[in-house]
């Protein structure tokens, strides 16, 4: 069984300025298997969260609807970009559409995670909305390129079909940008 916990870190950062001591928090998730019998057993693994920024930039492309719709290659959708057992008809709330989207984000973040790549947090964030859209396998062909590659060879990924697609070129942007700003 896989646990999973919040773990809040305080910590005070002083700047080089004469600015006032502020306290910042970071939250990330730590998950250890109970029961294995690896050599691993007991030790807590780190993953990291999309970020603020990295939720917003999927919320903004993927756009709340609550009514399912086929995508632009015909793919039953709902909710914000979910597909996963959508069916023509079918209705959510809004809290629904907020549940699918955790559990869409939560999938994608374990793909990047289990790569252990040296990323920030808007990185790993852009990584994480990439991989949402794209899925697993274009991340890791994504990847394969090189870590200073990847803003240049993420703009390639702007084809819904066979199609060059605006929309997905504007996301991709908007996911380099992502990536390249400072954490």
């Amino acid at each position: 069984m896989l646990v999973l916990r919040t773990l809040e870190l305080r910590f005070r950062v002083r700047s080089s300025t004469a600015l006032p001591i502020t306290t910042n928090t970071v939250k990330t998730k730590i998950s250890k298997r109970e029961n294995d019998n690896d050599d691993t057993d007991g030790i807590l693994k780190w993953t990291k969260t999309i970020n603020d920024a990295g939720l917003n930039l999927i919320k903004q492309f993927a756009s709340l609807r609550l009514t399912a719709y086929q995508d632009s290659v015909g793919v039953w959708t709902i909710g914000y970009a979910h597909t996963k057992g959508v069916k023509p008809g079918q209705t959510i709330t809004r809290e629904q559409a907020e549940e699918f989207l955790q559990e869409d984000v939560g999938t994608a973040e374990a793909a990047v995670n289990r790569l252990g790549l040296p990323v920030n947090g808007n990185q790993f964030s852009a990584l994480v909305s990439f991989t949402l859209n794209e899925g697993e396998q274009r991340l890791k062909h994504l990847i394969s390129h090189g870590m200073k590659q990847i803003p240049t060879v993420m703009l390639s990924y702007v084809y819904a079909g066979h199609k060059r697609s605006p929309r997905l070129a504007r996301r991709r942007r908007a996911e380099q940008a992502l990536f390249l700003k400072a954490d």
